[in-house]
């Protein structure tokens, strides 16, 4: 995977997913403006809101700072950096996880020990509205054509950052996984490219307006193959619509390290028993 490394406040350099990012710039502290106690930058005939790892701006007029500028549809948001220090291309291997909100954890980058840092979580602090980090050209990741893994797993989840993180993460354990960013599209590719699959990961907010339907559509497309949600969190009404479609669990999304598990554990159980 390729990541941008970048300094920003105190401690170990920090990391964003390249794929993320859709521009890079430079722009003048004296450009930034603040609207309705927002820091914004006029911005390509729009109001560009502006954010920092530090969860405020702190700038000295007349300087150029450097600014990671995200999309979502027609609408963009910057966070402001202290320096852009290098693109590496490195593996994905989180050696230190984390509670810390804002961040996936630590990993070693270049040599470097590097903060893995969940963007997602600081454009929420300007814009809750934002849904998802980016929309990908394609819909559908497939991120190993290796003959060798022992699973196959389809992922749905509508968060290009959460599709790039998790996906790694199954290659690691030998899992293949083909993502897609909703389930109308998951379903429509597999009819039309058939492939056997041992498990679905399931986004909660991921299913379309009506999640029967999907369910509906699963059942008869891939009988027996299980379904497990993941979701920030769950209410009532969600478990008892999951535990309805007979799915399997629903599993907290910021624990990747559980979700992997309870997934493997369950998949090498009923190989277990079935052989």
């Amino acid at each position: 995977m390729r990541f941008l490394v970048f300094k920003a406040g105190e401690g170990a350099p920090k990391a964003i997913p390249l794929a993320l990012i859709v521009r890079l710039e430079e722009v003048e502290t004296n450009d930034i403006e603040v609207s309705n106690g927002m820091h914004v930058l006029q911005y390509r005939d729009r109001l560009m809101p502006l954010t920092s790892i530090q969860g405020f701006l702190d700038y000295e007029p007349g300087i150029q700072k450097s600014v990671l500028v995200f999309q979502h549809g027609s609408e963009y948001i910057g966070l402001v950096v202290d320096e852009i220090v290098d693109i590496v291309e490195d593996n994905l291997d989180i050696k230190m996880n984390t509670s810390q909100g804002g961040s996936y954890g630590s990993l070693v980058i270049a040599e470097h020990t590097t903060d893995l840092r969940d963007i997602d979580y600081f454009i929420q602090q300007v814009c809750p509205n934002w849904r998802s980090m980016l929309d990908d050209e394609s819909s559908t990741v497939d991120v190993s054509q290796n003959l060798n893994h022992d699973m196959t797993i389809c992922f749905i989840d509508h968060c290009t950052l959460y599709r790039n993180l998790i996906t790694p993460l199954l290659e690691l354990q030998n899992i293949r996984s083909l993502a897609f960013e909703e389930g109308g599209a998951a379903l429509s590719y597999l009819e039309e490219h058939p492939t056997d699959m041992d498990a679905f990961i399931l986004d909660k907010d991921s299913l379309g307006e009506d999640p029967a339907e999907f369910f509906a559509a699963h059942k008869v497309a891939f009988p027996g193959v299980p379904c497990f949600v993941v979701g920030s969190h769950f209410n009532a009404e969600d478990e008892g619509l999951f535990k309805e479609h007979d799915c399997i669990a629903c599993l907290a999304k910021n624990d990747r390290d559980s979700i992997i598990t309870t997934i493997r554990d369950y998949l090498e159980q009923a190989r277990s028993l079935a052989a």
